[in-house]
């Protein structure tokens, strides 16, 4: 999954949750514009029903917390 950049979502954050329950079977990895947080594209989702919120940053970049 790509969500791009977080200066074009007009303030808009974004989840990105395991609802089905197998995150830690099939990882879900998020590709993004910039940093998150200061890590850097992909992060990977690697349990069961974890999941975050990508919440965008005027410069582009994003902060994170859990969903």
């Amino acid at each position: 999954m790509n969500i791009g950049g977080g200066a074009a979502r007009n303030n808009r954050p974004i989840m990105v949750r395991d609802i089905k329950g197998d995150g830690d079977v099939n990882n879900i990895s998020v590709s993004f514009t910039g940093t998150a947080d200061g890590l850097v594209s992909p992060i990977v989702i690697q349990s069961a029903y974890a999941g975050y919120w990508f919440n965008p940053l005027p410069n582009g970049n994003w902060y994170l917390s859990t969903a």
